[in-house]
């Protein structure tokens, strides 16, 4: 099973690396971070899968990313959590291989994710209507 009941079409070009970054991405900002599966979790793995997508990657990650969206399965308040772990479970079950071959070395020419440097705000540059002054 890849995920909680939507149709994703993809080609033999799309990074399943790459499209576990942006899966995981979308739950992670989606979480209300009511409950500590769910919450920790898709940071967690969002934290993994980005330092893997950047290069950074070992086995040991494929692995844990695995091991933590297992222990996300059915334990969190809201069925989020369930709807993250799915996607990664499949991913990482029926991609395996293409997670160790990112590993190696293959990676796509055109990446569809840019990945921040550490310390950068994910929106760098954008500014928040929230964070601006009111005007007189």
């Amino acid at each position: 099973m890849l995920g909680s009941g939507g149709i994703v079409v993809l080609d033999e070009t799309v990074s399943i690396v790459e499209f576990a970054l942006r899966t995981i991405r979308f739950y992670q900002h989606e979480s209300c971070g009511w409950c500590i599966p769910c919450r920790e979790g898709t940071d967690w793995i969002k934290k993994t899968l980005t330092r893997f997508h950047a290069g950074g990657g070992t086995k040991k990650d494929i692995d844990n990313v695995q091991y933590i969206a297992e222990n996300m399965m059915g334990r969190t308040f809201c069925p989020l959590g369930d709807a993250a772990a799915m996607p990664t479970l499949g991913f990482v079950k029926k991609f395996r291989s293409e997670f160790e071959e990112y590993l190696a070395g293959a990676r796509p020419a055109n990446p569809l994710i840019q990945i921040q440097p550490v310390g950068e705000p994910e929106h760098a540059g954008a500014t928040s209507p929230w964070l601006t002054s009111p005007s007189s």
